[in-house]
């Protein structure tokens, strides 16, 4: 049986329906991906299908969810009380037993720290033991711990306090806290980095969760999903398979929509000039006729041409000698450990010419753009870059070589200049390293 049903759904914004007339069937171990073109009405659909939550409504039509059965939902942004705990968040779901989850949660964590009167903290804890052990909720409880566990949030973080990525997981996280048989994900790997979205797919392939979910990632779409259903002009048409294997199957059918429309048209056509002719008697066959126009004008006025196509292509430029941009004292960190751009520790050795010509010898200059830009002669843009190296210990060179090596494309006499600086052992390794026969250091 069915999990999900939608039948001759209606649903518009001003004149234009999103859906019209549309059903659509989610069975069990099922994962489905809804795609379209933005502004199609995926979101409204998904949102929809969220039975019993309010957040989405049709104009017509029915939702019928089987009974029983746990739904949940993660919409594109999902709405958060920015004060609350992780925890308390991830079990906000479960309905009145998540305050008393919360409220156990709390104390225990007051205890653990031996914050509070610790005699009031206990008796409160055997009244909310008494309270879950009556609903059956510890299951919950630690349903709850394992998602959050799983997901790597910290129980007690401010959820204020989170990025973009980890709030996606925290609302990933609440749905997964109730054990829903059915899974509605708005684009879930928004704000995840690739490691964390491969880690996501992992996670709903191993766990075996009815999905319905709206994507834009290819990748993402092709491993998970078991079958694509796409929103077009206001209908769900349905591809078993791959995203490859839609997009044949498109194909095919949009040619036979266009041959069939040209028909169409080139009948209406054809009638409209026999109507214009004026109609000879009112004969049977003359009635049949005039019917059929009014019927092909209707069609053709109720159609929803397909929206064009837009192709763009960004070519790379031409690499110059100009100066793009200028960082000084760059430095990066990560919660307590700050990392120090690796330029910062050789370049304060350097007077400020030296460092002008460093950096645009590092942008791909010739020592003759080299000279013009700085208004100098080219024979001092060699003895300039002697000036550097002479500077810098053995590490510092050596660094500094494999950076304009590797990553500009240095004229012949600067590249072997910068070779002999950093020494004839290390000058071999940097020679395989740009020819691509090289490992990594």
């Amino acid at each position: 049986m069915a999990y999900l049903k939608l039948a001759d759904a209606c649903l518009a914004y001003g004149h234009v329906p999103l859906l019209d007339h549309t059903d659509f069937m989610l069975d069990p171990g099922e994962r489905v991906a809804l795609i379209g073109r933005n502004g199609t009405g995926k979101s409204s659909l998904l949102a929809a299908l969220a039975a019993g939550s309010g957040r989405g409504k049709l104009d017509d039509g029915e939702v019928w969810v089987q009974p029983g059965i746990r739904v949940g939902y993660v919409p594109q942004e999902p709405p958060f009380d920015m004060d609350m705990t992780v925890f308390e968040a991830v079990v906000s779901g479960m309905g009145e037993t998540s305050k008393i989850l919360a409220a156990y949660h709390e104390v225990v964590h007051h205890l653990a720290e031996g914050t509070g009167d610790q005699d009031a903290l206990l008796a409160e804890m055997e009244t909310l033991q008494h309270e879950l052990e009556a609903r059956g909720a510890w299951a919950y409880e630690a349903q709850a711990e394992k998602v959050i566990d799983r997901f790597g949030l910290d129980p007690e973080a401010n959820v204020g306090s989170l990025s973009g990525g980890q709030k996606k997981r925290l609302a990933l996280a609440q749905a997964l806290a109730v054990a829903p048989e059915v899974l509605l994900l708005d684009e879930p790997t928004n704000h995840l980095d690739i490691a964390a979205i491969e880690w996501l797919e992992n996670l709903l392939i191993e766990t075996g969760t009815t999905l319905f979910f709206i994507t834009h990632d290819r990748s993402f779409l092709n491993r998970v999903c078991t079958r694509i259903v796409e929103l077009d002009r206001g209908k769900l048409v349905s591809f078993p398979g791959t995203f490859a294997e839609y997009q044949t199957r498109k194909e095919a059918l949009l040619h036979e929509e266009g041959l069939a429309n040209a028909r169409a048209d080139k009948l209406l056509k054809e009638e409209e000039i026999w109507i214009r002719k004026g109609v000879e008697a009112r004969r049977t066959r003359a009635v049949f006729r005039v019917q059929r126009l009014d019927i092909l004008r209707a069609e053709r006025q109720a159609r929803r041409e397909r929206m064009g196509k837009v192709n763009l292509q960004l070519d790379s430029g031409d690499k110059s000698g100009k100066l793009v941009s200028e960082l000084e004292h760059v430095s990066k960190s990560y919660g307590q450990r700050p990392k120090e751009a690796k330029n910062e520790r050789w370049s304060d050795k350097l007077s400020d010419r030296e460092k002008q010509v460093a950096r645009l010898v590092a942008s791909g200059s010739s020592n003759k753009e080299v000279a013009a830009t700085l208004n100098i002669a080219e024979r001092t843009v060699k003895a300039h870059m002697t000036a550097i190296f002479e500077k810098l210990e053995l590490r510092d060179r050596l660094q500094l070589s494999l950076n304009l090596i590797l990553t500009t494309s240095v004229k012949n006499t600067l590249r072997d200049l910068l070779c002999q600086m950093a020494g004839k052992l290390f000058a071999n390794q940097l020679m395989r390293m740009q020819q691509g026969q090289a490992k990594m250091i």
